[in-house]
C-alpha cells in the first residue's frame, strides 16, 4: 500500500531534515535511502521461487513512484546528483548545535518600538468602532500599518516550522478585548460603579434573560473589567472600593427598580463581575509579574464578598486559592474561614428545610461537595499555626453552634455542618489522624450532641487513608461498608482491609479509635478478624481478647504477619518473642495462662520411655522463647519463675527432648538472681541445675560452671559460702 504523499513528506522532514539547520539534501539521496527503507530481501523471492511481483513488490513500486513526487522547496529535476548546480559538498559537513532562538530572531525593545501586544489590541479596538473599514482615520491606518509591518517581519524571520513565541498567550478570553479608549470610564469609582448598575439594568429589562442572569452586554462589561485590570488601568484602591460597595449598590438598585429580582438573581450577576475580576489580577499577576503583596488587600475583599452570595461560588472560590501563594494565606484567614461558613451553611440548608434524614444521593452529594472544597484548602500547611488556626476556628464556631442550639431543626443543621466538616478534614491529607481526632473529640463532647456512629466513623477513616494512601479496592470495601449494619461496620471494615491484604490500615483504624477514646470498640475491630486468623499467634490473640486486651491480640496478629515475611514459622522470628514479653508484661497476665495457651502441658512417665515421641522443633522452639520471657520478666517473683520454668523442663524430658541450652540459661538466670541482688543464694537450686547441666554437657564443664558459682558465693559471703 503506497504512503501519502504528505506522510512521506513529513517524516523526511523529520528524520532527515532539522529545522534549525539550513542543510540541503538532494532527492536523489532521499530516493535512495526511501528505496532502501521500502525494499525486501532476496532470500525471499529465491525461497518462492516466483518473479511475479507480490504485495511486497509493489509497495517498493509505489514507493518511488511517491517518492518521485516530493519536493522539498528546491526543482524537481531528473538530473543526476552530481550534476546538480549549487550543490552542498555533504561529506564536508560538521554538526553544530542550534543556536537559540533569541539569537536567531532578535526582539527590539527599544523605547522607539511598540509591543506587538499593544498594537494589536489598539488595531482590534479601532476596527471594533462604529465606523466604515473604508474611512478609517490617521491614526487607525498608522496602527494597521504597524501591526501588518510586524507580522511581515515576523514571518520573513521565523521558519515554517517554528513555533512563533513572540507573543506569550494567556489562556483567558483578554485577547478578544477593547483597547485604551473604552478604559477611560473605568479611571475613577462613580464612573465604574454607574457603569455597572447600568449594565445590570440593561442585562434584566427582558424576564428571559432576567432568569438566566447572562447577556452580551454584561459579558462585554466583564471582558471590558478584566482586560483594564490586566493592563493596570485601574487603581488598586479604587478596585477595593469598587468591589467593597458593588453589593450594597447592586440591593439598592434592585430594591429602587421595578423588576422584582431575587437575591440568587444579583448574586449570579454579581459572581460574573467577580469572576472578571480574579481573571484580570490573575492575568495582571502573569503578564506584569506582580507580587502578591501588592493585591493583598483586593484578594481579601474578593474573598468575602464571594462568602455573601447567595449562589453556589465554590468554583470562585477554588480559582482564588489557587491564586494566592501558600506564605500570602495569612492575610486572608478570615475571609477562608467566612467561605467555610457559608459553604457549610449552604450544604446543609436544604435538608434542613425539607425536615428529612441524609440518606441514600443526598448523603453522597454532600461527601462529594465537602470534596470540592477539600481540593481548594490543599495549600494549608499543617507545619505552619497560621494555616491550622483557619480550621480551628471553624471547628470552635460549630461546637459553640452546638452549645446554643441543644434541640430542634437548629440542631439537625449543626450535626450537618459537622459530618460535612470532619468529611472535609478527612480529605486534608496534611493533616494529622490525632488532629482529626481532637476535631471529632470537639464536636461530639457535647451533651446534647448526637454521637458520632460507627458508620460515620468507618467513612471518616476511610476517606483520611485513601487521601493519604493508595488504598487496594476501595470501591468494594465502601460497598461492604453501606450493607453493613451500624453495630457492625468495624468488624466488617477491619476484615475487608485483612483479606486484601492491607493489615497495616487496621493497626491505623484501632490507632484512630483510640485517638478518639474509644478503646473498649477496638474489640469490634479485632472481631473482624477471628474468622481469617488460623495461625500460631491465635491462641495469644485470644488470651489478650479474654483478659479485655483486644488492643494487644490486634499487635500480635500484626506482629505475626510481619513474621511471615522473614520465615515461615512464627517461633523461629524474635517477633515471636517480643510478643511474649509483650504478653508477660501486663501485670493481669498469669504467666500459668500463658503456658496452657501454648500448650506446653508435661505427660506422666510411662513404663517405656521410648514409646514417647519427640516434639517437633516448631515446639522445642516456642517452649525455649517462653522460658526466656519468663526468666525476663521482673514483676513475677523468683519463685514463681522458678516454677514455670521448671514445667517447661519437665515438658520436654517428658517427650524424650534434651533440654536445650536457651532453657538451661533462663533456668541460670533464675537461680543467680539471689547472688546477682547479693544475696547468698539457695544451694538446692544451684545443685539442681548443675545436675542439669550435667546431663546436656561434660563434666569438666559442669565443674568449671560450679566452681564459677563458689567463687561468687564466696565474695559475698565469705563465711556462709561453706
Amino acid at each position: 500500500m503506497a504512503l501519502p504523499q504528505s506522510q512521506c513528506c513529513r517524516a523526511i522532514n523529520r528524520r532527515l531534515r532539522s529545522p534549525c539547520d539550513s542543510a540541503w539534501i538532494p532527492e536523489s539521496a532521499l530516493a535512495s535511502a526511501f528505496e532502501q527503507f521500502c525494499s525486501i530481501s532476496r532470500v525471499t523471492s529465491r525461497r518462492n521461487g516466483s518473479n511475479v511481483p507480490g504485495p511486497l513488490e509493489n509497495r517498493r513500486r509505489l514507493g518511488r513512484r511517491n517518492m518521485g513526487e516530493l519536493n522539498l522547496g528546491h526543482m524537481n529535476t531528473p538530473a543526476p546528483f552530481w550534476d546538480i548546480a549549487n550543490t552542498v559538498d555533504l561529506t564536508q559537513w560538521r554538526w553544530t548545535a542550534p543556536s537559540a532562538f533569541e539569537n536567531r530572531h532578535p526582539q527590539h525593545e527599544g523605547p522607539e518600538f511598540r509591543p506587538f501586544l499593544a498594537s494589536l489590541q489598539d488595531w482590534l479596538a479601532e476596527s471594533s468602532a462604529p465606523q466604515s473599514s473604508l474611512s478609517l482615520g490617521v491614526g487607525s491606518r498608522e496602527l494597521w500599518d504597524t501591526w501588518e509591518s510586524d507580522r511581515v517581519a515576523m514571518e520573513a524571520v521565523a521558519p515554517a516550522s517554528s513555533s512563533v513565541r513572540t507573543v506569550e498567550r494567556v489562556d483567558t478570553p483578554l485577547r478578544q478585548m477593547p483597547s485604551h479608549a473604552s478604559n477611560d470610564i473605568f479611571e475613577s469609582f462613580e464612573a465604574l460603579t454607574r457603569e455597572c448598575i447600568e449594565t445590570f439594568q440593561s442585562t434584566l429589562s427582558d424576564r428571559g434573560r432576567a432568569s438566566k442572569g447572562k447577556s452580551a452586554e454584561l459579558q462585554n462589561f466583564c471582558d471590558r473589567l478584566a482586560m483594564a485590570i490586566a493592563e493596570q488601568h485601574i487603581s488598586r484602591e479604587v478596585l477595593h472600593r469598587f468591589l467593597a460597595c458593588v453589593m450594597q449598590e447592586a440591593h439598592l438598585w434592585a430594591v429602587s427598580s421595578s423588576l422584582t429580582l431575587s437575591d440568587k438573581q444579583i448574586s449570579s450577576l454579581l459572581l460574573q463581575i467577580y469572576t472578571a475580576v480574579h481573571g484580570g489580577l490573575t492575568t495582571a499577576r502573569k503578564v506584569r509579574i506582580g507580587s502578591f503583596d501588592d493585591y493583598h488587600r483586593v484578594y481579601a475583599i474578593l474573598l468575602d464578598r464571594a462568602a455573601c452570595l447567595e449562589i453556589n461560588s465554590l468554583r470562585l472560590f477554588q480559582q482564588i486559592m489557587a491564586s494566592i501563594p501558600t506564605d500570602g494565606l495569612w492575610r486572608c484567614t478570615a475571609e477562608i474561614a467566612a467561605n467555610i461558613h457559608t459553604f457549610l451553611a449552604a450544604l446543609s440548608r436544604p435538608v434542613v428545610t425539607s425536615h428529612r434524614v441524609v440518606e441514600g444521593k443526598e448523603r453522597n452529594n454532600l461527601i462529594r461537595q465537602a470534596n470540592k472544597m477539600a481540593g481548594s484548602l490543599q495549600h494549608l500547611s499543617s507545619d505552619m499555626p497560621v494555616h491550622l488556626s483557619i480550621l480551628d476556628s471553624v471547628t470552635d464556631r460549630l461546637a459553640s453552634e452546638r452549645l446554643a442550639s441543644p434541640n430542634g431543626h437548629e440542631a439537625l443543621d449543626v450535626d450537618l455542618k459537622r459530618f460535612c466538616w470532619l468529611h472535609l478534614l478527612a480529605r486534608l491529607p496534611q493533616l494529622s489522624t490525632e488532629y482529626l481526632a481532637t476535631a471529632c473529640n470537639l464536636l461530639d463532647t457535647s451533651q446534647s450532641a448526637v454521637p458520632l456512629t460507627q458508620r460515620q466513623i468507618c467513612e471518616f477513616f476511610l476517606a483520611r487513608i485513601n487521601s493519604r494512601y493508595s488504598v487496594k479496592d476501595i470501591k468494594v470495601i465502601y460497598d461492604t461498608l453501606n450493607a453493613s449494619s451500624d453495630t457492625a461496620c468495624y468488624a466488617s471494615v477491619s476484615s475487608k482491609l485483612w483479606t486484601t491484604g492491607q493489615h497495616r490500615y487496621v493497626k491505623i483504624l484501632a490507632d484512630f479509635l483510640r485517638h478518639l477514646g474509644r478503646q473498649q470498640d477496638i474489640k469490634h475491630v479485632v472481631s473482624g478478624l477471628r474468622n481469617h486468623v488460623n495461625n500460631d499467634s491465635k491462641p495469644l490473640a485470644n488470651l489478650a481478647i479474654g483478659l479485655g486486651h483486644p488492643q494487644l491480640a490486634l499487635w500480635v496478629y500484626i506482629r505475626y504477619h510481619q513474621s511471615r515475611w522473614k520465615s515461615k514459622t512464627f517461633w523461629s522470628t524474635a517477633f515471636a518473642q517480643e510478643t511474649l514479653h509483650q504478653l508477660m508484661d501486663f501485670k493481669e497476665m498469669k504467666s500459668e495462662k500463658i503456658l496452657d495457651a501454648l500448650r506446653i502441658y508435661p505427660v506422666k512417665r510411662t513404663k517405656r520411655k521410648s514409646q514417647q515421641s519427640m516434639l517437633t522443633q516448631n515446639r522445642i522452639r516456642m517452649t525455649e522463647k517462653a522460658a526466656i520471657s519468663l526468666a525476663r520478666t521482673r514483676h513475677i517473683s523468683e519463685t514463681t519463675a522458678l516454677a514455670r520454668i521448671t514445667r517447661c523442663i519437665t515438658f520436654l524430658q517428658s517427650h524424650n527432648t534434651p533440654v536445650s541450652p536457651q532453657v538451661l540459661r533462663a533456668l541460670f538466670q533464675i537461680v543467680t538472681r539471689d547472688l546477682a541482688a547479693g544475696k547468698p543464694g539457695r544451694t538446692t537450686r544451684l545443685r539442681w541445675f548443675l545436675s542439669l547441666l550435667l546431663k546436656e554437657t561434660d563434666t569438666s564443664n559442669v565443674v568449671e560452671v560450679g566452681q564459677a558459682l563458689e567463687r561468687w558465693r564466696r565474695q559475698l559471703y565469705p563465711d556462709k559460702s561453706r
